[in-house]
Order: C-alpha cells, then structure tokens, then sequence
C-alpha cells in the first residue's frame, strides 16, 4: 500500500531533520507558539517540524489523545533562514488547511543577551475556500539570571481579523539540556469568523543537543500558525503535540 503524498513528504523532512551535521551548534529555544527572536549567525537554515493532535487528552482515549487515532493532527513544516547578520526569511506549510505561510523580517541584538526582531508575512488558507492576508509581528527577548530565565513578549496585527495581538511566555532553564516554557495568549474581542472563543495557553519541555531541539508539549490551540493562533481557541481543553528543530549553519 503506498502512503499519500503528504506522509512522504512529512517522512523525508523529519529524516533530513534527524540526519547529523558536524557543523550544528546549540541555539536558542522558542516556545509552543509563539515567535523567539533568532540568534542564529548568518548563513544558517533552521528546519521546523511540528505535529499537535486533535484530540483533548481529558474527553478522548488516551491511544487517541497521544497518537491521533480517529481524530486526526495538525502538522506544519517550516524553513528558516538567516540570509545576512539579522535579515531572515522564512517559509512554511500548515497540511490541515494547506496553508502557506511566507515571511521576512530583521533581528536586533541591543546587547549581548537581549533581542528583539520585527517581522512581516502573507498567508493564504482553506481546504475549500482559499482566503489571504497579511500580518506583522514584533517580538523581544531578554534573558535573565545568567541566560536561565527568558521572557518573551509577542505583539502581531492579523491583517485578516484587521486587530492587534498580544503575547506573552517564559521559559526557564532546568538543566543544560532541559528547558520548560508556559505561554499564554489572551484572546482579544471583536469580530471572529472562526468562532474562537477562549484564550490561547500552552506548556512544555524541550530537550536540547547540539544538532536538535525536541519539543513534548500541551496546549489549547486549534491551529498551527501563530497568526491564526493569535485569534484564540474553541475550548479550554489540553491538546498534546510535539515538535523538532533541526539547524544548519554554512
């Protein structure tokens, strides 16, 4: 039996992901959704695999809740690049809706630990109708306590939704390879076609290498996309998914 396209499509990237590199080096850690400002030194390319499953861990099987048996999953692949010193670009397919999603933007260091970048992208959506928009975003970081403590705030306008976002996550470092992140996304008012009606949150654990990041966490999200996420969740309850990170630098 041959598997559809898009499993070998998913099959090859997380292969390409888990292939070593001599040359990969540790960098920073991000969160469950939202944007971390890159620190990674031109030229390099960072490869992004994330899977969240439908299911609610607390009102479906617990097969079901961690594999996403009868439910179904929503998976995105993403490519970025540091193109030259802070210009990045950045790229990404979200297979649930077959969004695409494609942005640039520049990164700042104001010192040596505290960053912040400010980026612009297009997307465009629907398994039946296709819609399109642009959104902007602003984030800023600044590690604490000698890099074990980094807050994160994002700020993003949904050109879509024609409104401002905000959010906000803190992750702390555990251990050297350890890494745990909670953050929250507060759901702003006002006209929703999607019919989100609560918050957005999220948590986890990464465990880092000097080639990978792996990513275990539990969220309410319905989507993928940070500026679809931005817009809220359906419901309060958990949802469990997982994520790699794969870098190459040049």
């Amino acid at each position: 039996m041959k598997c559809p396209p898009q499993k070998n499509i998913i099959l090859l990237f997380v292969t390409l992901l888990l292939v070593n590199s001599p040359r990969c080096y540790a960098f920073q850690t991000s969160t469950v959704d939202l944007y971390m400002p890159s620190q990674i030194t031109a030229p390099a390319i960072l490869f992004d695999f994330k899977h969240r499953f439908f299911g609610s861990i607390v009102d479906t099987p617990v097969q079901t809740a961690l594999f996403g048996f009868g439910t179904g999953v929503l998976a995105q692949l993403a490519v970025e690049a540091t193109i030259w010193k802070g210009l990045t670009g950045k790229a990404g397919y979200y297979f649930s809706e077959r969004e695409i999603t494609i942005q640039t933007g520049y990164r700042h260091a104001f010192n040596r630990i505290t960053a912040g970048s400010v980026q612009a992208g297009w997307y465009n959506y629907g398994a039946n109708k296709r819609r399109s928009s642009y959104f902007v975003l602003g984030a800023f970081s600044m590690p604490l306590l000698a890099d074990r403590i980094t807050p994160l705030v994002n700020l993003i306008w949904d050109g879509e939704m024609s409104r401002a976002g905000i959010g906000a996550a803190v992750t702390v470092a555990v251990t050297e390879p350890v890494d745990i992140t909670v953050d929250y996304i507060p759901l702003v008012t006002g006209d929703n076609t999607e019919y989100m009606h609560v918050s957005v949150y999220g948590g986890g654990v990464i465990y880092k290498t000097y080639r990978h990041q792996f990513y275990l966490f539990v969220g309410n999200a319905n989507a993928v996309t940070l500026p679809r996420v931005s817009r809220g969740a359906r419901d309060y309850k958990p949802r469990i998914g997982f994520a790699i990170t794969r870098l190459f630098d040049f």
